[in-house]
C-alpha cells in the first residue's frame, strides 16, 4: 500500500517477544483457573511444627527382659495438647506418635505451634488413653492389673505404664522434650530353702492381696528427669491404693513340673507379672477364718530326704493353708509389712527385688496355731516370719 513502510524482520521479532513477555504473567495467573485436572495445592501455613524429643538422658537404663520401658525402647506413645490459658481448646487428643529413628518421631496431620502456651500430656503403652480434663486438670488414665481373656477377668501385671507431662510449653525452644516417669512399682521375687535333711519343691508363687488398679491423675507440674523418689505416688487415687482384692501369680508350675528349691536363691516368674500398683501394705491377720494382709504367698511341699515322708502339709495343717482338701501342697505367707524390710508401702518408679527363704519347719506349728485361733483379727507376723526370712533390695528406675 502507498505510504506503508516495510517491516524490518529483526524489529518484528523483537515486537513479538515483547508481546509474549507482557502476556505471560497473565497466563500464569489465569491458568490455575482452567480445568486441567489438577487440584490446587495450598501453601503450608506459617509457623513452627510441634516436634518431640525423648532422647535418653545420660546414664539411663537399657531395656531388660522384664519389659521395663525406657526412653531407649519406647516405640510409640499417645499425646494430648491443649492451651494452657483461656478456654483451653484442645489441639491434640490422644494422637499416636511413632518412632521413625533414634530420636525421630512422627504423627499424622502435624500441628503448628500457636502463639499461646500449651500443656502436653503423654502415656505409653498405647492400650490406655488419657481422659482430658482441660478445664479442671489434672487429666487421668485408668490403669488396671487385670485384663480379659475370652471374657474372663485375668490378673495381668505385665505392663509398665509411663506418663510424661510438660506444662506451659511455648514455641521457639526447638523440639519438645518429654520426660517419662513410671506409674507402677516393679517387683521381682527370688526364693531359697535351707532346711536340713528336707527337700522343698515349689508349685506357685503369688503376690497376695494386690490392688486391681484405678485412676492415675497426671501431675500438675512438668515431669522432670531424675525426679525425687515417689514423686508420682500422690497421683494414684486413694481407692486404687487401699482396695486390695486380687491375687497376681508370679510363678505357676504344671503338675509334675514343680521346681526344687535349695539354699541358692532362684528367680521364678513364668508369668512376667512385674508391675504393680504401689500399694500401702496391710498387716497380716485372720478374720472369720480368712487370711488377710499384703504378702508373698508360696505354695510348696516338704519331704524328708531320707525316706520321702511328707512333712508339709500334714494332717494338722489348717484348711486355710490348703488350696483344696487333700492337697499335697500348702501355703506359706511372707508378709510385706515386716520388721526385716521396714517398708510400709511400695513407691512409684522404684524396683523391689525380694528374696524369701524357707529356713526351718519350726515356724510352721506356730503359724498354724495363729491361724487356728478364732479370736479377733491378729497379727500373723510372729508366726510366719520368725524363722522364714524375707529381705529386699530396692533401686530407683525412673
Amino acid at each position: 500500500m502507498p505510504g506503508r513502510q516495510p517491516i524490518d524482520k529483526k524489529e518484528g521479532t523483537e515486537c513479538v517477544m515483547k508481546l509474549c513477555r507482557a502476556i505471560l504473567p497473565l497466563l500464569v495467573v489465569l491458568l490455575p483457573g482452567c480445568d486441567s485436572g489438577h487440584q490446587d495445592v495450598p501453601e503450608p501455613p506459617d509457623g513452627e511444627p510441634i516436634a518431640f524429643d525423648i532422647t535418653p538422658a545420660s546414664g539411663s537404663t537399657v531395656q531388660d527382659s522384664t519389659g521395663i520401658i525406657t526412653t531407649r525402647n519406647i516405640s510409640e506413645f499417645l499425646v494430648c495438647a491443649y492451651e494452657a490459658t483461656g478456654s483451653r481448646p484442645i489441639l491434640m487428643n490422644n494422637v499416636l506418635v511413632t518412632r521413625t529413628g533414634r530420636n525421630s518421631w512422627t504423627y499424622p496431620d502435624q500441628i503448628k505451634w500457636p502463639e499461646v502456651p500449651l500443656n502436653f500430656e503423654a502415656v505409653t503403652p498405647t492400650d490406655v488413653k488419657i481422659s482430658i480434663n482441660a478445664w479442671d486438670y489434672p487429666s487421668s488414665v485408668s490403669l488396671r492389673t487385670y485384663s480379659y481373656v475370652n471374657g474372663v477377668e485375668t490378673p495381668d501385671a505385665t505392663r509398665d505404664y509411663c506418663i510424661a507431662v510438660r506444662r506451659d510449653a511455648v514455641k521457639g525452644d526447638g523440639k519438645l522434650r518429654l520426660n517419662f516417669g513410671h506409674c507402677m512399682a516393679r517387683v521381682a521375687v527370688d526364693i531359697a530353702a535351707d532346711i536340713p535333711y528336707t527337700s522343698v519343691i515349689v508349685k506357685e508363687i503369688t503376690m497376695y492381696r494386690m490392688s486391681r488398679g484405678g485412676d492415675f491423675h497426671l501431675p500438675k507440674t512438668t515431669t522432670a528427669p531424675g525426679a525425687e523418689r515417689g514423686a508420682l505416688d500422690n497421683c494414684w487415687t486413694d481407692w486404687a491404693l487401699e482396695q486390695k482384692s486380687i491375687q497376681i501369680p508370679c510363678f505357676q508350675a504344671e503338675d509334675g513340673k514343680e521346681v526344687p528349691i535349695t539354699s541358692s536363691p532362684v528367680s521364678l516368674n513364668n508369668k512376667n507379672n512385674f508391675f504393680y500398683v504401689p500399694i500401702i501394705f496391710d498387716p497380716m491377720s485372720t478374720h472369720d477364718g480368712n487370711i488377710d494382709g499384703s504378702a508373698i504367698r508360696v505354695l510348696c511341699q516338704f519331704t524328708r530326704t531320707t525316706d520321702g515322708t511328707l512333712l508339709w502339709p500334714d494332717k494338722n495343717t489348717p484348711y486355710q493353708l490348703l488350696p483344696h482338701t487333700g492337697s499335697k501342697y500348702a501355703y506359706i505367707f511372707f508378709p510385706l509389712q515386716n520388721k526385716n524390710t521396714g517398708h510400709l508401702r511400695w513407691q512409684t518408679g522404684v524396683s523391689y527385688h525380694y528374696t524369701v527363704t524357707i529356713r526351718t519347719q519350726g515356724a510352721l506349728p506356730s503359724a498354724q496355731s495363729e491361724i487356728q485361733k478364732k479370736s479377733s483379727p491378729q497379727s500373723l507376723h510372729s508366726g510366719t516370719n520368725r524363722s522364714n526370712d524375707i529381705s529386699v533390695v530396692e533401686t530407683d528406675w525412673n
